[in-house]
């Protein structure tokens, strides 16, 4: 995901992209947790200013122990509680499904005569045997988000949500309705599904690009032709 891209959050900014950063290296907290020393050795490649960011790194460690955040970077119970809230898995014998992620995914979709630039922060993709048949999108948001201004933010960022299931959709060639899509405020552990059924009904309807293509969901919009040569439709990076 992007942040907001303006002088009067740059510290948000800043802190958002250490926060990012640093979830890059998570895998499944059962499996492995990163150091303190493999995060800064993150900030460091990723060329971010170091500044507090022992503040950033004290809330990170803080928020990944929360218990809806861990649980579904946890393997174990994400299998067990996440997963099986995506339909299209309930008939399926669970012994015979298999879990891959892949953090940051860059990727750029036409639609309409626009081009859409963006980088989903997490990807889980579910295989029954060797077919890949379901796909969870989590996006991270690093903002504090209260009870009251939830709805709000939720409907702000449906779009952004949309986009990159249409992405994983061409690119994996799944059914959208086998696509589930997760905003994860972090600072709250607070975790949104969005229902697909109510995405199904939804155009991608997307802000006019400000700072430069940057909308204010945080997707590169840019016209197609300038973008369609430049730009890899599915990173591998």
């Amino acid at each position: 995901s992007s942040i907001f891209s303006t002088m009067a959050n740059a510290p948000q900014m800043h802190q958002g992209s250490m926060i990012h950063a640093c979830f890059e290296k998570i895998g499944w907290l059962d499996e492995f947790q990163p150091t303190r020393d493999d995060l800064l050795d993150q900030l460091k490649s990723r060329g971010l200013d170091l500044h507090d960011v022992e503040t950033s790194l004290a809330e990170f460690d803080l928020w990944i122990r929360q218990p809806n955040l861990s649980s579904i970077l946890t393997l174990s119970e994400y299998r067990n509680s996440w997963m099986t809230s995506i339909a299209v898995l309930r008939e399926m014998d669970p012994d015979a499904l298999r879990i891959e992620y892949a953090n940051e995914r860059s990727f750029a979709i036409d639609i309409g005569n626009q081009l859409i630039q963006g980088t989903i922060d997490r990807l889980v993709l579910i295989y029954e045997n060797d077919r890949l048949v379901a796909a969870d999108v989590l996006d991270y948001k690093t903002e504090a988000v209260d009870d009251q201004g939830l709805e709000s933010r939720v409907h702000f960022y449906r779009p952004q949500l949309e986009a990159y299931r249409l992405a994983v959709s061409r690119f994996c060639e799944l059914s959208m309705a086998c696509i589930s899509a997760r905003l994860v405020f972090v600072a709250t552990d607070r975790i949104v599904s969005l229902d697909s059924t109510t995405y199904s009904k939804i155009n991608v309807t997307l802000q006019p690009p400000k700072n430069n293509g940057v909308n204010a969901s945080g997707i590169v919009t840019k016209p197609a032709m300038e973008l369609r040569n430049q730009m890899k439709l599915w990173s591998d990076e």
